[in-house]
């Protein structure tokens, strides 16, 4: 007989997904001001979004295909980041294997 698990995933990634979308929105409207909040909530929020959605890892590599120069800078700083941030790039590389499917 096998057990249920206490605490289910699917709500934890709803709130995920959730908390990603609001700080994309969020960032996107924050980040023409002069403090500099904007982008690093749109990062926060993308990461978010792409750890439990394959369609955004997607997105993001093709944005980073499109923008080499932005793929350049994610290499450059992918060793002094977190384990988690740092898969996130490896799975988000243009040159490296496709995502899975959610």
């Amino acid at each position: 007989m096998t057990e249920t698990p206490a605490f289910s995933a699917r709500p934890w990634r709803l709130v995920r997904l959730t908390a990603g979308w609001l700080l994309v929105i969020v960032g996107a409207i924050l980040a023409p001001t002069p403090l500099p909040l904007g982008l690093p909530m749109v990062a926060a929020g993308l990461y978010l979004l792409a750890r439990d959605s394959a369609t955004v890892r997607r997105i993001i590599r093709e944005r980073r295909r499109a923008l080499p120069v932005l793929s350049r800078g994610l290499d450059r700083i992918k060793g002094r980041m977190p384990a988690g941030v740092r898969g996130m790039i490896e799975a988000t590389d243009p040159a490296g294997p496709l995502p899975q499917e959610d």
